[in-house]
């Protein structure tokens, strides 16, 4: 594949540009990383691409993200530690996927879910296709949480810890 620099195309091409671009990288990354992983880490990858019971892991995570309070926020991983493991998996192969599946539950989402509410580990929004980033912020200013100069919430101050506003 030969690089066009992004500046050079026309905006009509840039949407497919970046597409390939990025299947591109990601077929990459995927190469290096099944190279540094042992055959049994690469049966567990392929096995676990989603959730076993997809549909009952996204009402699980959708129900947990009803009871994280204005705002708050929770990081993907922190919801996936919140909820337990699918049976017959062991808890570190959970631990490795858990906090996709969060993600892949939030982008299916129903609307009554405060999907902006869920970040990512870094305290920043996880952009998505489409520009939802902007919108997501506007919502979590709009509940009174504070993002500093690099994008990011203190997760220190704004963090839900799990239990309800109720509970000690």
């Amino acid at each position: 594949m030969v690089a066009i620099p992004l500046f050079t195309l026309p905006i009509s091409n840039l949407k497919s540009t970046l597409d390939i671009e990025h299947s591109f990288w990601y077929s990459i990354s995927r190469e290096k990383r099944m190279d540094h992983m042992t055959p049994s880490a690469i049966r567990q990858a392929q096995r676990y691409t989603s959730p076993p019971k997809r549909e009952e892991f996204n009402h699980k995570v959708w129900a947990l993200v009803r009871q994280i309070p204005p705002g708050k926020v929770c990081t993907y991983g922190q919801i996936a530690a919140l909820l337990n493991p699918p049976l017959a998996m062991d808890p570190k192969s959970y631990h490795a996927f858990g906090a996709r599946w969060v993600g892949g539950a939030m982008a299916a989402c129903p609307q009554d879910v405060p999907w902006q509410r869920v970040i990512n580990s870094q305290g920043k929004v996880s952009m998505r296709p489409g520009g939802g980033g902007a919108h997501q912020r506007e919502l979590l200013e709009a509940e009174g949480v504070i993002f500093d100069e690099r994008d990011r919430v203190d997760l220190k101050k704004y963090a839900w810890s799990g239990q309800s506003e109720n509970q000690p």
